[in-house]
């Protein structure tokens, strides 16, 4: 029920339950739901910055949506029983996330960790709170609530009440 970015939501909150099936998925399979949003929102920064000689918007914009649609793939990655040596040793770099580390992710109510490239920013949008206070946004702009308030009633009165300081990501 989430306006724009709810098929994207669902289609990702579905691995939840079954998260080995994100490996057997050919990659056009696996990226096209986010591709989609983003290759507009990409033609729209293009025409918007076309001939303005703001190359470095442009150039930025092209890296952080190819980065969102390649990030399903790393995603993938982090699912594998057995990945490539490659990837194993930019996983145990810390550049992309490792399978130990995403498994937070995995644990309900799904209420954190939600950085599933590198994993670098979950440790300060967790402890900040800042997916319980969108959440709080997105509820009282469309009502639409998250999968972890439904798993974890209480989140959701803390939220609503504005109590963020109170609510730990686990």
């Amino acid at each position: 029920n989430t306006p724009i970015m709810g098929s994207i939501i669902h289609s990702f909150q579905g691995h939840h339950s079954a998260p080995w099936t994100i490996t057997h998925r050919p990659f056009f399979n696996n990226v096209y739901k986010i591709a989609l949003p983003c290759l507009f929102l990409l033609s729209m920064a293009a025409i918007s910055t076309l001939g303005t000689g703001h190359w470095g918007w442009e150039i930025g914009a092209v890296v952080f949506f190819n980065m969102q649609i390649l990030g399903q793939e790393f995603h993938k990655l982090s699912h594998m029983i057995k990945t490539p040596p490659a990837i194993s040793k930019l996983q145990q770099l810390g550049i992309l996330l490792s399978k130990r580390k995403h498994l937070a992710h995995h644990t309900p109510p799904f209420d954190g960790s939600y950085c599933i490239v590198t994993g670098h920013m979950n440790g300060i949008l967790d402890s900040t709170n800042f997916f319980r206070r969108l959440e709080n946004v997105v509820y009282k702009l469309t009502g639409a609530e998250p999968n972890c308030w439904k798993l974890k009633p209480e989140l959701k009165e803390k939220v609503l009440a504005g109590e963020f300081e109170s609510i730990s990501a686990r």
